[in-house]
């Protein structure tokens, strides 16, 4: 279901111009403190929920879906 924020995604590589490994997980742990523990990362950022996707996103982060 593409609209259900739930949605597990994988993730195979996550990009943000000049933008740190610490910046990813810092910026991960933002989005699942917004959002609530039921968007906690699993497996190094490989496997999100498509809200904390989106979340990323807002803070100019692009997951490769796989």
């Amino acid at each position: 279901d593409t609209s259900d924020p739930l949605t597990q995604l994988t993730i195979g590589a996550w990009f943000k111009l000049g933008a740190s490994q610490n910046q990813l997980i810092t910026d991960s742990e933002q989005c699942v403190a917004e959002l609530g523990e039921v968007h906690q990362t699993q497996n190094n950022l490989s496997l999100v929920t498509r809200g904390l996707l989106s979340c990323m996103s807002e803070l100019g982060w692009h997951g490769l879906v796989q």
